[in-house]
């Protein structure tokens, strides 16, 4: 992981202040929430830090290097949004492999990624491989969203939007 930091960012949407010259350092391996009510900018903050949102005054630092310009690829960061973002005419499987790829991994490589990060996770995820985003239910898109980012290799930083918000009790301490 990385240490994040983040310098007096001030955010608008049309004329209303979203984020109001926030600072916040995260130490390397720290697990850091923010919480707040809705409305409040949280995704927003996560957006800035993951280079999706480019509108905005301040600085992104990560391991001290300035990404404030850089493009989301650059950023090495995975991550999941409360909306899940999963591709509709892929199904579970090849979602939650996307990532490797998009890298150009031999088929042999990527299944054996996918069948690693689906044990070491252990979100119940098995048996709906070979299902698509439509025949899946919220909780279980919210399982192929989060093994897409933790099967990335060596990704920076994770960032999670409200992550575990529709899976059971058992499968969020597995995840934490």
């Amino acid at each position: 992981m990385a240490r994040i930091s983040v310098k007096n960012v001030t955010k608008y949407y049309d004329r209303e202040l979203i984020l109001n010259n926030i600072s916040l350092d995260i130490e390397d391996k720290e697990f850091f929430c923010i919480t707040g009510p809705s409305g409040s900018g949280k995704t927003t903050l996560l957006k800035v830090v993951a280079g999706l949102d480019t509108n905005y005054t301040g600085r992104v630092y990560i391991d001290d290097i300035d990404v404030t310009y850089l493009a989301p690829g650059q950023r090495n960061i995975a991550m999941v949004f409360q909306e899940y973002a999963l591709y509709p005419n892929l199904m579970a499987k090849e979602n939650i492999s996307f990532p490797l790829r998009i890298k150009k991994y031999s088929n042999e490589r990527i299944d054996q990624k996918l069948r690693s990060t689906i044990k070491q996770i252990d979100i119940g995820i098995e048996k709906y491989l070979n299902f698509y985003p439509r025949e899946l239910s919220a909780g279980h898109k919210q399982r192929v969203a989060t093994g897409r980012a933790i099967i990335r290799d060596n990704p920076n930083v994770f960032l999670f939007d409200e992550p575990l918000s529709n899976l059971d009790a058992k499968i969020r301490m597995n995840t934490r």
